[in-house]
């Protein structure tokens, strides 16, 4: 809850300043596994994603402690 907080403020003193915010789109991979195109998987037909990825930023570096699903996205939203 800290960090959604933090983001708000961050943006709330952009616009304060005369900047806009930048658009970011966030998509979670709920399997562990980054099974894309944009991910270097040749097996994986994802072209809209890639084309998406191409454009932008791809995050490929998030740790978590327990390797289960819940506990990564928790992770991944609080910190």
């Amino acid at each position: 809850m800290k960090n959604i907080i933090k983001l708000f403020a961050f943006f709330a003193l952009l616009q304060a300043a005369g900047a806009a915010p930048k658009d970011f789109i966030l998509i979670c991979i709920d399997d562990l596994r980054p099974e894309l195109g944009s991910y270097s998987v040749d097996y994986i037909s994802s072209p809209n994603i890639d084309a998406l990825a191409k454009r932008g930023r791809v995050f490929n570096r998030h740790y978590v402690q327990a390797p289960t699903c819940g506990a990564s996205r928790y992770a991944l939203f609080m910190g």
